[in-house]
């Protein structure tokens, strides 16, 4: 069994992928799993209570979470990562808002919105999340005050709706705040990471690489002929070469008068 879930978490997961790629990756099966359990769930129980509109709904949602998992695993690109992030979080707001239209299981539809938010900002990023909750909060005060009495099948009180959105808001600056920290923090740790790694690599002095440098270097040429079948050249520029060797002899004799 845990080898089962270890193995639908991690999959779509590459070594040679970035580790925020990989980490969205394994968020969205996640999601995508409990998405798929909640309104499987839901949708089996409505349809027992007799409730075939709001049945059909949570099912339809699960093949549609169904479908965004499955569509980063087979097709592993850019485009399909991006496809799949983009249905999955179409599929949560339009879930969310059908929820306010019909009201859900005594007038409870409109809690689910507090997912709305994090899991937004996760995937979309501070910009584009930004963008998307503003649209929606647009969406959501045009159903609950403007079209209210013909498109609403739920009946809410105006304090509800107001403080419906109030924290709503509430909960997506913080989000938003959240995330954009998260940003910054990823963005300072991977310049640090790469200015600790040119430094591994390269000579403080002369900006050449060093003997660990050289020695991936060549063995990432080598493993390129291999695959290429094609032979490779080495050019050593040697008056570089003798100057690098000669500053370290010069350096010694001037500390020695």
């Amino acid at each position: 069994m845990i080898t089962t879930l270890k193995r639908y978490l991690f999959s779509g997961v590459k070594p040679h992928y970035k580790d925020e790629t990989n980490r969205r990756i394994m968020v969205v099966n996640l999601f995508a799993a409990v998405g798929m359990s909640i309104t499987f769930i839901l949708g089996i129980r409505a349809l027992l209570a007799h409730e075939f509109s709001l049945s059909i709904l949570l099912l339809l949602s699960c093949v549609i979470f169904a479908i965004s998992h499955q569509l980063q695993v087979k097709v592993q690109t850019v485009a399909a990562r991006t496809a799949s992030i983009t249905l999955l979080l179409t599929c949560l707001m339009g879930l969310t808002l059908l929820l306010i239209i019909s009201g859900g299981k005594d007038n409870t539809g409109p809690l689910w919105i507090y997912l709305v938010p994090p899991v937004t900002m996760f995937f979309a990023g501070f910009i584009k999340g930004l963008l998307a909750l503003l649209g929606y909060v647009f969406v959501a005060a045009l159903l609950l005050f403007v079209f209210d009495e013909t498109l609403l099948m739920a009946s809410y009180s105006y304090a509800f709706k107001t403080r419906l959105l109030y924290s709503f808001l509430t909960v997506s600056f913080l989000s938003a705040f959240y995330e954009y920290s998260r940003q910054k923090s990823y963005e300072t740790a991977l310049y640090l990471s790469d200015q600790f790694e040119r430094q591994a690599k390269h000579d403080h002095l002369t900006q050449l690489l060093n003997r660990r440098g050289a020695q991936q270097c060549l063995e990432r040429e080598y493993a390129r002929m291999l695959r290429s079948k094609t032979p490779f050249s080495l050019q050593l520029p040697i008056l570089i070469g003798l100057r690098a060797l000669m500053i370290p002899m010069v350096t010694s004799k001037v500390m020695k008068y």
